[in-house]
């Protein structure tokens, strides 16, 4: 889905302010050479709450990246590994906004192509997330017919789908963003000459 870049850029504002400590104090851990049980503890409690919270992962990840950085211990592999967590996190903040109208936004889509049926309430529940996952389904399945896509058609839109939406959105003169947004959709829908996928 495709929203307003000012919203995603809101959203990591506001979780880097509320968790400010949490993360200074990872850093503070992530920089020991010798951890107490209680320090240990702690970090893992950080990890555990990491787990439920795409930002805080984010985050996480993101002074990982700079502490490996300067330290020159990253490989291509762990760079490999860090833009398919920037990937995914785009991608889960696309599928699951913090906003409440962009989430009604993303229904009132869903409901246009005939995936979703409920009411534009912008609660992300099991209906919503069915939807969203057919639609990246077809998408991709679209993209394969079309040459754009070359990976396993699961409804997991990560870096090789959203590669393919940019090549799609060069091809058609849109804005290369790899986002399937409503202009993006309409292109792709249509170029099958069917409303729907």
């Amino acid at each position: 889905m495709e929203y307003p870049s000012s919203n995603t850029s809101a959203s990591l504002t506001a979780a880097s302010q509320q968790h400010k400590e949490k993360l200074a104090e990872y850093y503070r851990l992530s920089l020991c050479g010798e951890l107490s049980d209680e320090d240990a503890e702690r970090l893992e409690w950080i990890y555990k709450e990491a787990e439920s919270d795409p930002c805080l992962n984010f985050f996480i990840e993101e002074i990982d990246y700079l502490i490996n950085h300067r330290l020159d211990l990253l490989n291509a592999n762990h760079h490999l590994e860090y833009e398919n967590q920037k990937s995914w996190l785009r991608e889960h903040l696309q599928e699951v906004p913090l906003d409440e109208d962009d989430r009604k936004e993303m229904q009132k889509l869903l409901r246009e192509f005939n995936y979703y049926k409920g009411p534009i309430d912008g609660v992300i529940g099991v209906r919503s997330t069915e939807a969203i996952q057919k639609f990246h389904h077809d998408a991709q399945r679209t993209l394969a017919e079309k040459g754009f896509y070359h990976q396993e058609i699961d409804g997991i839109f990560g870096m090789s789908s959203v590669a393919a939406v940019k090549q799609f959105q060069k091809t058609e003169k849109l804005k290369e963003d790899g986002v399937l947004g409503r202009e993006t959709s309409v292109k792709l829908w249509t170029s099958r000459g069917s409303n729907e996928l």
